[in-house]
C-alpha cells in the first residue's frame, strides 16, 4: 500500500470473519487518495458493504488496520469517526433529489463549499444543471401505472 500524505483511507490486510465462520472480506487492501471518488462493484454477497461497515466503524475487522489521514481507526467507534455514511435507498430523504441527499451530511458537518476541482483548482461548489438527477420514471411509463 502507498504510503502518502495524500492518502486518507486506508484499508490493509483487512479481513472480517463472522461468528459462523463466513467470511465476508479477506485480505482486502484499498488505499484512496485525497480528492479520489470511489466506487465498490461487485455481486451480492461479496462485502461491499462489509467493507464500508468497517470503515464507518459498524464492524470491527477480524484481521487488518483501517486508516484514517494515517491514524490507525481500526477499533475507534463509530460515533468518533469523521466519517458519513448514505445508505442505500431506503435512508434517502425522498424529498431531496440526488445532489441534496449527498450534500445533507456535509451540509451538518459545515463542510467548506470550497472543493478542488478535477483540474486541482479551487473552486466553490454549485448546483447547476450538472447536478440534476431525477428519480422519476418517463411519462410513458407513469401513463401505465
Amino acid at each position: 500500500m502507498a504510503k502518502s500524505e495524500d492518502t486518507i483511507i486506508s484499508l490493509q490486510h483487512v479481513t472480517k470473519r463472522f461468528k459462523d465462520g463466513f467470511v465476508a472480506v479477506e485480505d482486502f487492501n484499498l488505499d484512496i487518495k485525497r480528492g479520489e471518488f470511489v466506487t465498490l462493484l461487485g455481486p451480492s454477497g461479496c462485502g461491499k458493504t462489509t467493507t464500508l461497515r468497517m470503515i464507518a466503524g459498524f464492524d470491527i475487522p477480524s484481521e487488518g488496520t483501517i486508516l484514517l489521514s494515517g491514524k490507525d481507526i481500526t477499533k475507534l467507534p463509530p460515533h468518533r469517526r469523521p466519517v458519513n455514511t448514505v445508505f442505500q435507498h431506503y435512508a434517502l430523504f425522498p424529498n431531496l433529489d440526488v445532489y441534496d441527499n449527498v450534500a445533507f451530511g456535509l451540509k451538518m458537518k459545515r463542510v467548506s463549499k470550497e472543493v478542488k476541482g478535477w483540474n486541482g483548482k479551487m473552486r466553490t461548489r454549485t448546483r447547476g444543471p450538472e447536478h440534476r438527477f431525477s428519480f422519476r420514471r418517463p411519462a410513458a411509463a407513469r401513463r401505465h401505472r
